[in-house]
């Protein structure tokens, strides 16, 4: 075949509970949708040829004839394919409902498409003339067209229990020549015409039925419109559930071959042979028992000797008819891809952690490459057993054959044997959510050895490491020993009160531990002392992936797309006990637009390749020696969750995503250029006009189209009372800022700014030119206040100086009554806050005066203002009002803290709260590690970890500062080091006269 592709795949499963969403195109494709895709597979092999977006909802009907395809489905429109390309040819519109069943007929030149209203569309394929028609007033369940005697009919059943035989005349109108009514009143579900016979011209063909409910089926005559016989199902098995004996899709297919057999699927998929004798349906013999759950289609292949079914067993079987036999069988996937891994130990298989509770193991070996296959390319085996939740992570154990660890999303970690399918879960688990897992090999913690461990970390921050040998002994909890251990660098971290380990990684010979936060800083420790050796502290967002190659290059993905590389230092006896943090990566990589979702490196010995898979619908390949992408994979059609590399073929990668396919290509076949701008593969224009579509149908649509409804209006709502606060710490130029952080950690630390300064300088060489460093040097701790500093200064003070702070918001804001009862007065809010009831006299909005008039003293008028508060959660300036007219402090600081309005709750705390309340330092230490996340807010952010004054939050106000990795930062994150007399001084100083001095080699360099 000519239009085979470049990658291979694995594909998704069909749309289920739907009989018409597969069909054939003779000889060439077997064509089946997947959620909105379309998926075309080679029709002797079921070898994967393309796949295309062919909807924005699910596909529920599909018809093809030759190179053409039509589709139609949820969306009320029939879009036309080519075949040989995936491209767009023509939509037709029509269809106001939900379209349930296409046919095509007369060699493709005209479709026939029915929907849930009972529209039933004849139209030319690619001619302008059509017909419409509605003759009954329910549901098109089902078109079976049949040629016969120089004409064409088409029976078309009901959900109301009718069956209609149209003839179509060649001017495309329908006359309905006979009517069939199901005696039971059920909905019919299936119709087969029996092949017209050669020897009989004359003779009407007879037409089975089925209903959705009964467990038979009807065969008529359809010129007597009477019954002709009844096909029973055969007796279900004892020892079959109640569902299961309940449970049929009956799809009838009359032999193409005999008109006398028909073939029925049944209980279970259970594929039975009728053969007619006379008057009676004769059970003659049954397919081998290959589906376990029922079949939605049966379609014939080369004139009746071969046939395809699929089920919701996931399986589609190519059938030898003959021989009641499968050719081929493909067990497709009906859950997201969420993790890839192939073992060294057996390079022809592969483990996927899929998202319906199973664990697939592919033996993909079976085909010679990517342009041929044997017969057993699809061969793979479920593991469910034991199983529960979407499997997100799947890692093969480094040497032991058959044991693969995994975990899943309610937090449960285990090891599968796939030996002998058994699974162990381990005891402790954690909270719902993506676990991290990793192998590691004699280990230590304390007195307790593990020759071979798991370690795992969860979304809660907890980190464990589970003995392979004892899954119902405690985990041991990782980040204890790291605590005992390393306790001056960790309460750098309990500072950072909302920031947590998110994800852990073992080199592949378990020498060093990496760990990566939400606030994107990454730990890494050596395994047999936990002792911290390396910070790299270089990006903002949470970390999402990392891996590993060898023990010495650690690759890092974040969820802002963002890829670094880092080189571990492995003589690490001499590290100090708290690490700089390194700011510039061995490489950072921008390339994808979302989170990557996976990382890793490829098995080249001269070649530093490392793949990436992207919720931007991309896998990457880069060359990590010079930053730049090689390859880009666009063939996915949703979020590509993960990659792995193949072991023999080093070229070789495997790519899984949330469209249910995996993917095998090469990276040399799709390699990146620049000049091309990579873009997901997926059909450019869904809005293509029918050409044909007159203006009589266009003014009958417009017609029936509901008239839009009117906007409705906005409401304003408070939602930034300190607007002026707010907007000094955005316009506050960086001199300003870094003033305010020396003199804050003077004032709470003691030291004197001027000092620090000083010593700092006379650090810088005396031959280096001061006008070459002058510049950076801009901090004049006397300079007079400007309106914004002096804000600025207000919010950091004590008591007094936040309720003057408050005078200038409240003037600022004036009195603004809004709309409706969604709003408030922001100066009553106020003045409120720091209990100036007088307010209340000039309060324009009457509600809030009257509520807190001086009758609120009573119990009852309480408890309505409390549940008031309580249900006025979107609206957090109403609610702490409420809360605190009930002397409700806490509750009121805490509704603004759930608002992330972290300015009114510390303005709102230092006002109402003692002091020395230790919800004040909290409060700063929360907004600390929300703006630190945040780009250019690293200044305000280190105040606020000073202004927390928790046990190593000064260090943390110090790393924020150096992250900016600008000469001028380096040069004050020394100063404040020297100002508090942190143990890292001295290589702060050193950072920054490394830094001027590369700068100004490079000067000279260019001069």
């Amino acid at each position: 075949m000519d239009d085979l592709p470049t990658c291979q795949a694995y594909p998704a499963v069909p749309n289920w509970y739907t009989s018409h969403c597969a069909t054939v195109s003779e000889p060439s494709y077997y064509i089946y949708a997947t959620r909105n895709m379309i998926v075309v597979l080679d029709l002797s092999t079921l070898r994967f040829i393309r796949t295309f977006m062919a909807s924005k909802d699910k596909i529920q009907a599909i018809a093809a004839h030759g190179q053409y395809c039509f589709t139609a489905g949820v969306e009320p429109k029939i879009r036309a394919w080519n075949l040989h390309d995936g491209s767009l040819l023509m939509t037709f519109k029509g269809h106001t409902a939900e379209v349930t069943v296409i046919k095509s007929i007369r060699n493709g030149k005209l479709i026939i498409s029915g929907d849930k209203s009972g529209k039933l569309i004849v139209q030319e394929t690619f001619k302008p003339e059509r017909r419409i028609v509605t003759k009954v007033n329910s549901e098109v369940r089902t078109l079976a067209p049949i040629h016969h005697a120089g004409d064409d009919y088409l029976a078309v059943g009901y959900a109301n229990g009718m069956i209609h035989i149209e003839k179509i005349a060649a001017d495309l109108t329908t006359e309905t020549v006979y009517q069939l009514i199901h005696p039971d009143g059920d909905g019919i579900h299936s119709l087969s015409w029996q092949p017209s016979s050669l020897d009989y011209p004359d003779i009407f063909p007879l037409l089975a039925s089925s209903t959705r409910k009964l467990k038979s089926a009807l065969v008529w005559n359809v010129p007597e419109e009477a019954q002709y016989t009844e096909i029973k199902l055969p007796a279900p098995s004892p020892h079959w559930t109640d569902q299961q004996r309940n449970t049929i899709w009956l799809e009838l297919a009359w032999s193409p071959l005999h008109d006398d057999e028909i073939y029925v699927t049944s209980y279970m998929g259970m594929i039975v042979q009728y053969r007619l004798d006379g008057y009676k349906a004769v059970d003659e013999t049954r397919f081998r028992d290959l589906h376990s759950r029922i079949a939605f289609n049966f379609t014939w292949v080369q004139g009746g000797r071969f046939a395809i079914t699929y089920s919701i067993d996931k399986q589609i079987i190519l059938w030898d008819v003959q021989k009641r036999d499968a050719v081929y069988r493909m067990l497709t996937h009906a859950g997201f891809l969420y993790s890839l891994d192939i073992p060294t130990w057996n390079p022809g298989q592969v483990a996927i952690g899929l998202g319906d509770s199973n664990i697939k193991i592919w033996e993909f070996m079976n085909t010679s490459g990517l342009k041929g296959q044997e017969n057993n390319f699809y061969q793979s085996q479920l593991l469910w057993r034991g199983l529960q939740g979407q499997i997100l992570r799947v890692l093969w154990h480094p040497s032991r054959e058959g044991s693969l660890a995994y975990s899943t999303e309610y937090g449960r970690v285990g090891i599968y044997n796939t030996i002998n399918n058994k699974c162990v879960q381990f005891k402790t688990y954690h909270k719902k959510g993506t676990i991290s897992i990793s192998w590691a090999s004699n280990i230590q913690f304390g007195d307790q050895s593990l020759d071979n461990a798991i370690i795992s970390c969860g979304p809660d921050g907890t980190i464990y490491a589970f003995n392979t040998q004892r899954p119902n002994a405690k985990a041991i909890d990782v980040q204890d020993h790291i605590q005992q251990i390393n306790p001056t660098w960790c309460s750098t971290l309990n500072a950072k009160v909302k920031t947590y380990r998110c994800c852990a990684s073992v080199d592949p010979h378990s020498r060093f531990l990496a760990l990566g936060s939400t606030d994107g800083v990454i730990e890494v420790y050596r395994l047999d002392t936990l002792k911290i050796i390396y910070v790299a502290s270089s990006q903002q967002s949470a970390v999402s992936v990392m891996t590993w190659r060898d023990s010495s290059l650690l690759a890092v993905g974040y969820h802002s797309g963002v890829i670094t590389a880092h080189s571990i230092p492995q003589e690490s006896d001499d590290a100090p006990e708290v690490p700089v943090p390194d700011t510039v990566p061995l490489q950072t990589i921008v390339m994808h637009k979302k989170n990557v979702h996976g990382l890793m490196w490829s098995r080249h010995e001269d070649k530093l390749l490392l793949a990436s898979a992207g919720k931007d619908e991309f896998s990457f390949v880069f060359d990590v020696q010079n930053g730049s992408p090689v390859a880009c994979f666009n063939q996915h059609r949703g979020q590509v969750l993960s990659v792995c590399w193949g072991v023999e073929d080093k070229d070789m990668l495997f790519s899984g995503g949330d469209d249910k396919f995996c993917y095998i290509w090469k990276y040399t076949d799709y390699a990146y250029t620049e000049q091309k701008k990579p873009m997901p593969t997926r059909i450019k224009e869904m809005e293509v006009v029918e050409p044909f579509e007159s203006s009589a149908s266009k003014r009958q649509e417009a017609s029936s189209t509901p008239a839009p409804e009117p906007k409705k209006r906005k409401t304003t709502k408070v939602t930034d009372l300190m607007s002026v606060t707010k907007r000094s710490s955005n316009i506050i130029g960086q001199p300003q800022l870094l003033r305010h952080c020396m003199r804050l950690a003077a004032r709470i630390y003691g030291g004197n700014v001027d000092d620090a300064v000083t010593t700092v300088r006379h650090r810088i060489p005396g031959e280096i030119d001061p006008s070459e460093y002058e510049y950076a040097l801009f901090l004049q701790t006397n300079e007079e206040a400007d309106d914004d500093d002096k804000v600025l200064g207000l919010f950091f003070g004590d008591k007094n100086a936040m309720r003057e702070l408050i005078g200038i918001e409240a003037s600022n804001l004036g009195p603004r009554p809004m709309p409706q009862s969604e709003s408030c007065d922001g100066k009553l809010a106020l003045e409120i806050m720091q209990s100036n009831f007088k307010a209340f006299e000039s309060s324009p909005v009457n509600w809030i005066a009257l509520a807190l008039s001086p009758m609120a003293g009573k119990e009852t008028w309480l408890n309505l203002m409390e549940a008031q508060a309580k249900q006025l959660t979107n609206q957090p300036v109403l609610a702490a009002m409420c809360f605190l007219a009930c002397s409700k402090v806490y509750e009121a600081v805490n509704v603004y803290r759930k608002a992330n309005m972290y300015r009114e709750a510390i303005a709102l705390a230092k006002l109402r709260l003692p002091p020395a309340d230790p919800l004040i330092p909290k409060l700063f230490a929360e907004w600390a590690d929300q703006l630190q996340v945040q780009a250019t807010k690293e200044e305000l952010a280190a105040m606020c970890f000073l202004q927390s004054k928790m046990t190593g939050s000064s260090l943390n106000a110090i790393n924020l500062l150096v992250r900016r990795k600008k000469e001028s930062y380096m040069f004050w994150a020394a100063c404040l080091a020297v100002l508090l007399n942190d143990s890292t001084a001295e290589e702060r100083i050193s950072q920054y006269l490394q830094m001027l001095n590369e700068r100004l080699a490079k000067k000279n360099t260019c001069t």
